[in-house]
């Protein structure tokens, strides 16, 4: 691949809805703006948190200016 994507969003998409959102950080570059089916919260420099699509998720792949992506994943104590 150009760039890194997670394999754990291919995994989890396989339990979700077409319709669902699942959560990760992006890495991009100043030109990147979000896709269809992509909703950002706050930028910070080339950190982008996003909710994607299916469809939004293979905009992001395809996208020159998406340097990587990662799947938010649960987090805390145990």
């Amino acid at each position: 691949d150009r760039h890194a994507a997670d394999p754990y969003i291919e995994h989890t998409f396989d339990a979700f809805h077409e319709c669902e959102k699942l959560p990760a950080l992006l890495r991009v570059t100043k030109e990147w703006m979000p896709p269809d089916g992509c909703s950002i919260g706050t930028r910070i420099g080339s950190i982008v948190p996003v909710f994607f699509t299916r469809g939004g998720y293979a905009r992001l792949v395809a996208d020159p200016n998406v340097l990587a992506i990662e799947a938010s994943r649960e987090g805390g104590c145990r």
